[in-house]
C-alpha cells in the first residue's frame, strides 16, 4: 500500500527521481557525501518525505550500487557485442576505463559484491560476470579456468581504473600507453592460460 504524500513531499517525486539524484551526488562527490539531508535539499523536499521512496540510507546505497553496476553493464556489454577474441577483450576493457573516467564517483561501487548486498545488486553483478565469461569463451577458456581468468582480469582493470581515478599515476608518462600495454599483457596472459587449459584437458 502506497504511503500518503505528506506536506513536505514534492508532488510528482518518484523513487526513480530520488535514486537518480542520489547517483548524481555519489558520481560527483563520492559515496561519503550521500546523506538523506543533502539529497532532500537537492530535491526540494523535507528529509522524512524520502522514506516514502526508500527505507533509509543503507537501502538507498544499494539502489545506487545497482544503478552503478547496471550502467557499467550497459557500457561493457554494448562494447563487446558482435565481437570476439582479442577484439572483444579490448573493446570491453576500453569501455570499462572510459566509463570509469566518466563516472569517477561510482567506480568503487562496481569493484565488489558481498553477502550483504541486495538481490538486485547481485543479479546485475551476475550479468556483468556473464559478459566477461562470454568474452573469455572466445579465448577458449571455460569453467574454472574462465573464472580464474575473470578474477585476474577484474583485479587488473579495476585496480588500474581506481589508481587513475585517485591520481595514482603522477609521473610524466602517458597513462593511455600504460593502459594499452596492460591490455596487451592481459591478452597474452589469456592466450597462455587457454593453451595451458587445452594441454591439461584429457584426450578425447
Amino acid at each position: 500500500k502506497a504511503k500518503r504524500r505528506g506536506s513536505g513531499e514534492r508532488a510528482g517525486l518518484s523513487t526513480d527521481a530520488v535514486v537518480a539524484a542520489a547517483v548524481g551526488v555519489v558520481d560527483s562527490d563520492g559515496l561519503a557525501a550521500l546523506t538523506l539531508a543533502r539529497l532532500a535539499a537537492a530535491l526540494g523536499v523535507q528529509t522524512p518525505s524520502l522514506y516514502t521512496h526508500v527505507d533509509g540510507l543503507p537501502h538507498l546505497v544499494q539502489l545506487v550500487k545497482a544503478q552503478a553496476q547496471g550502467s557499467l553493464l550497459v557500457a561493457t556489454r554494448g562494447a563487446a557485442l558482435g565481437r570476439s577474441g582479442s577484439e572483444a577483450l579490448r573493446a570491453m576493457c576500453d569501455a570499462q576505463r572510459r566509463w570509469s573516467t566518466e563516472h569517477p564517483g561510482l567506480v568503487p561501487l562496481t569493484v565488489s559484491v558481498g553477502p550483504g548486498d541486495s538481490d538486485e545488486v547481485k543479479a546485475v553483478a551476475t550479468e556483468l560476470l556473464a559478459v566477461v565469461v562470454a568474452v573469455l569463451r572466445g579465448f577458449g577458456l571455460e569453467g574454472d579456468a574462465a573464472l580464474h581468468a575473470t578474477r585476474l582480469l577484474r583485479a587488473t582493470t579495476s585496480g588500474f581504473c581506481l589508481l587513475e581515478r585517485d591520481g595514482g599515476f603522477g609521473m610524466a608518462l602517458s597513462v593511455a600507453e600504460s593502459w594499452r600495454q596492460l591490455v596487451d599483457m592481459l591478452e597474452a596472459g589469456l592466450l597462455r592460460l587457454a593453451r595451458a587449459a587445452h594441454d591439461a584437458a584429457p584426450p578425447t
